[in-house]
């Protein structure tokens, strides 16, 4: 966790660390933000809570990885978020999603995909709500992108003493697990929208 009073999980100095936050930009028919960025806000500001904080071997937490809809009303951000009953370890994100299952520290803890309905403010309408996971220990769902009408996001499990798993998830927009119906190998999926000159395009970016 980011706090001088958690210690050390892995050998190393200390360092300082993004929190990462994502935001909505509208761009006029020119691809031109329509708003300065000290004019712009967050979609939504990163909980601070501990289960939020507690990092991996990737310094970074917050909400990163993003995908928005292809009419602008839906945003889909992966965030920093390990399971709710490891929170009161300080080093549970370094064994979670391993990246070498004879390594128990060499986990990078998880990134969870949210949904949440963008307001005419560009901001979240409401708190983002986690796509459910099926497995114990939790996968991490991070890298969405919109098929519409459907969200599609990477599954990556790696557990101590297996293999590790990646996959590709797809769920409605109610959130609701759906079965992939191709490629039961694919391992991730990413939309290329069409161009178009319409005037309010919207775009998601992580800072």
């Amino acid at each position: 966790m980011d706090t001088p009073q958690s210690g050390r999980c892995i050998e190393g100095g200390q360092i300082l660390v993004p929190v990462l936050r994502t935001y909505v930009v509208e761009l006029d028919a020119e691809c031109r933000p329509t708003r300065s960025f000290d004019q712009m806000e967050p979609a939504h500001k990163p909980d601070f809570g501990a289960r939020y904080r507690l990092m991996g071997n990737g310094p970074e937490w917050g909400e990163m990885l993003s995908a928005i809809s292809p009419d602008g009303q839906w945003l889909a951000v992966a965030i920093n978020e390990v399971d709710a009953r490891q929170a009161a370890d300080a080093c549970s994100g370094f064994e979670l999603n391993l990246s070498d299952p004879a390594n128990r520290t060499s986990g990078n803890a998880l990134r969870q995909t949210h949904l949440c309905r963008l307001a005419a403010n560009l901001r979240c309408a409401n708190a983002p709500t986690p796509m459910p996971v099926r497995f114990d220990p939790l996968e991490s769902l991070p890298l969405p992108t919109f098929v519409w009408p459907f969200v599609l996001t990477t599954m990556e499990r790696g557990v101590l003493g297996e293999p590790p798993a990646r996959g590709l998830a797809r769920f409605s927009i109610d959130g609701k697990i759906v079965p992939i119906a191709f490629g039961v190998d694919a391992i991730g999926a990413q939309a290329i929208p069409r161009s178009s000159t319409s005037v309010g395009k919207r775009r998601a970016v992580p800072h």
